[in-house]
């Protein structure tokens, strides 16, 4: 009897030590937690992983009381895994400055977003100027079609002036090739009058 308590009290020790074990790695999660509230993208991953470690050490807490055997693989495991919480702070801390960078990026792009947008500003003044330069010409191009539409209507009616004015030398000319023709006639019996 004495043997078994030795081993149960043996084994409460080792249990006792697992658990100070466990409630540190507890608080270096909790102090984790506290590290990955700024870092919302990452966090359902880290929490569903952080829960399936919970369950898993419950799970192996349960273990612990009927399997001596495995208690030395069970503390091998802890330290692999406060390695692991280790290198998870590491990370952490990486993708902490890797965040503070792309900040540093974002302001960067919102610089040159500001720029683009002092530049566009700028173009649409000149587009609206333009804008106004070509409402000008459109108007000018219209005047200048009426006054070339008047144009053409003078140069006809001036044509059919013109036609008129032929039309009237021709008759004059007729006319006068008329008369000389009756001038030689009477000049003919002028003189065969005398």
């Amino acid at each position: 009897m004495k043997g078994m308590k030795s081993q149960i009290d043996s084994m409460q020790n080792q249990m006792n030590s697992m658990q100070s074990q466990i409630d540190g790695m507890q608080n270096q999660m909790n102090s984790m937690q506290g590290q990955i509230n700024g870092m919302q993208s990452q966090i359902n991953d880290m929490q569903s992983e952080m829960k399936s470690m919970q369950n898993q050490m419950n799970s192996m807490q349960g273990q612990i009381n009927g399997m001596q055997n495995e208690m030395k693989d069970m503390k091998s495991q802890i330290n692999g895994m406060q390695s692991e919480m280790k290198g998870m702070k590491s990370q952490i801390n990486g993708m902490q400055s890797e965040m503070k960078g792309m900040q540093g990026d974002i302001k960067g792009i919102r610089d040159e977003v500001r720029d683009v947008k002092v530049e566009m500003a700028g173009m649409k003044n000149k587009v609206d100027e333009t804008y106004e330069i070509v409402k000008a010409l459109e108007h000018r191009a219209q005047v200048n079609k009426a006054e070339h539409d008047q144009m053409r209507n003078d140069i006809a009616y001036i044509k059919g002036d013109v036609q008129t004015i032929k039309r009237a030398i021709y008759r004059i000319e007729e006319a006068t090739a008329n008369n000389w023709a009756d001038i030689a006639r009477l000049k003919q019996v002028n003189m065969e009058r005398m």
